[in-house]
């Protein structure tokens, strides 16, 4: 926030790339967000193809994990995983009151995205090392008020590479 608050008080063209680790291993959630999770996990919906059988005549295995297609497993690990994307929705939310507060909305392009999906289970999969689509898929969203209208969808596969060209 320290770094937004300097560059917009420099009242000039400015860029900020912001990082979260989150959600990645060691899957440690802070504790309000996992509590929240934990007490709602038994309504959690596992992936379907956490049953395996359908990779049988294929090159492609199930992780050597057991735990990974273990429905009870599987739920408490997207206790944690659910509990991190929250919180970084939540550090998002402030940079963008900030903008908002800032009068920068409407001239501020905001990009948002991730390095991959999760697979949560699907396939018996957990991580990213797949290319089926829960691991290969990821948030690209863009948001410039007055450019871009509220809502909009672009149902085209897309790239991280893409955001350069913009």
């Amino acid at each position: 926030m320290d770094a937004m608050d300097r560059l917009i008080s420099e009242n000039k063209p400015w860029s900020l790339v912001v990082s979260f680790h989150n959600p990645h291993p060691p899957m440690v959630a802070a504790g309000k967000y996992f509590d929240k999770y934990w007490d709602l996990k038994e309504d959690f919906c596992v992936p379907p193809s956490i049953d395996t059988t359908h990779l049988e005549e294929t090159p492609d295995k199930p992780d050597k994990n057991p735990k990974i297609q273990n429905v009870d497993a599987v739920k408490e690990w997207m206790v944690s995983y659910y509990a991190m994307v929250e919180e970084v929705d939540e550090h998002i939310g402030r940079l963008l009151r900030k903008l908002d507060e800032s009068g920068l909305r409407k001239k501020t392009l905001v990009v948002f995205t991730s390095d991959h999906g999760e697979s949560l289970g699907a396939h018996g999969k957990k991580g990213k090392g797949t290319f089926f689509e829960e691991a290969i898929r990821a948030p690209l969203m863009f948001r410039l008020p007055g450019v871009i209208p509220k809502g909009k969808e672009i149902n085209i596969p897309t790239s991280s590479i893409d955001v350069f060209s913009t």
